[in-house]
């Protein structure tokens, strides 16, 4: 027969996995920034339980470990890196539950061009439909774009796609179509 655990087990337990948590968390942290959501849910993932993840999480944003502002800061600049636009960003840092009051203010602090980014990623793509065949033995890439408005239409959906304003691709466009 087993014997029934006494209180004094059961916090010594609990305080054996609060400290394992915190070190776990702590690896995760030293590694990138996280949100409070990736967090937690890597934490469950791991096997630890709510009553002990929610003390874990306490204490780490209690030691600035864990801040939001600075996760978003970094998802910001790690997004638009890898050319992604304003309105991408917003709806991926809005699914990891950060208060959107967090997110305009990173973004302000973000001295990103999205005008000049977006133009980027239109060039580039422009420089990889053209070489292809089918392109490239006929007129340049640019006078293509002025005549089929399919192939505009296809330019736009991949910056939309990519997270850029209606405004930041006309523009683009208007640009890179010029003449």
């Amino acid at each position: 027969m087993i014997a029934p655990r006494s209180q004094e087990t059961v916090k010594i337990e609990h305080c054996k996995d609060l400290k394992k948590a915190i070190e776990s968390a702590c690896r995760m942290l030293s590694i990138r920034e996280h949100s409070k959501k990736q967090l937690v849910l890597k934490l469950l993932k791991k096997g630890f339980s709510q009553d002990v993840i929610e003390p874990c999480l306490q204490y780490v944003i209690s030691e600035n470990w864990l801040c939001e502002k600075r996760f978003c800061n970094s998802y910001i600049r790690s997004k638009a890196n890898k050319g992604l636009g304003a309105l991408r960003i917003t709806q991926e840092l809005k699914q990891q539950n950060i208060d959107q009051t967090v997110i305009d203010t990173e973004f302000k602090n973000e001295a990103v061009d999205w005008q000049a980014l977006c133009k980027k990623h239109l060039l580039k793509k422009i420089r990889i439909i053209s070489s292809t065949k089918s392109y490239s033995m006929n007129s340049p890439v640019t006078d293509i774009g002025k005549k089929d408005e399919n192939f505009r239409l296809k330019l736009e959906n991949f910056l939309r796609y990519r997270g850029f304003s209606n405004e930041e691709i006309q523009i683009a466009m208007n640009q890179s179509f010029a003449n």
